[in-house]
């Protein structure tokens, strides 16, 4: 069998024969199913771009503030902490925010990330989800964390949220 199309053309009659019109009637099932991938790859990545565009409105929506390090205790301990806010302004209760950090060395290179979860529905502590229109506050230690090369500068970003 072969798969290429010969295109012959008639002098005479001037008729385009190709095997193409043979080899569609023995492998319909083949066709029909390579058609159906092709299909269902294109609906999954529509699917999937559209979610990618609704949790990037969502994340909009919730704002971090006051974020900032310093030196905080709980309890026992005392360390170097980072500190914020965060102010839900969807329509939804969040059950899980990943706070993203990036710790930039003395170039402004990235030398190490970290992902925070400042409201998680997993916690070992007392939980409760983010209401709209609420504010949570929230603190996490980091001299464990913190690269050697760390110059004390840092970027924050939400990247995802699970709603409730």
């Amino acid at each position: 069998h072969r798969f290429l199309w010969n295109i012959r053309v008639s002098n005479s009659s001037s008729q385009i024969h190709t095997e193409l019109f043979k080899f569609i009637p023995h492998h319909r099932r083949l066709l029909f199913l390579l058609l159906l991938s092709v299909l269902f790859l294109f609906v999954f990545f529509h699917i999937r771009q559209t979610k990618q565009k609704e949790m990037q409105k969502a994340i909009a929506q919730v704002r971090l503030e006051d974020l900032k390090i310093a030196v905080g205790g709980s309890g026992k301990f005392m360390g170097t902490a980072l500190f914020g806010s965060l102010t839900n302004e969807t329509e939804k209760d969040i059950s899980i925010l990943t706070l993203s950090i990036r710790f930039l060395d003395e170039d402004g290179a990235i030398s190490k990330t970290h992902d925070f979860f400042p409201i998680n529905r997993y916690s070992k502590n007392e939980w409760n989800p983010l209401a709209p229109n609420s504010i949570r506050s929230f603190g996490f230690f980091i001299d464990h964390i913190v690269p050697e090369n760390w110059s004390g500068l840092y970027e924050a970003e939400i990247t995802k949220l699970i709603f409730l």
